[in-house]
């Protein structure tokens, strides 16, 4: 059952690009794909970025 769902979704998914790509052509298809690569790398970053709770401290030693 969870290959068939898996060969349908690359199905579905691979007609939609390939008509995707008929319609505007494979220069703005790769160009597009290019910034939805930075704006993920770029939203992946920015969620898996550690936070600090805590102020750092720092004690004055003499």
């Amino acid at each position: 059952m969870a290959g068939a769902c898996a060969w349908s979704g690359q199905l579905i998914f691979n007609l939609f690009i390939g008509a995707f790509v008929h319609i505007i052509g494979f220069a703005p298809f790769f160009i597009a794909l290019a910034f939805f690569d930075i704006i993920g790398a770029i939203a992946l970053w920015t969620l898996i970025k550690v936070k600090d709770e805590e102020p750092q401290v720092q004690l004055a030693t003499s």
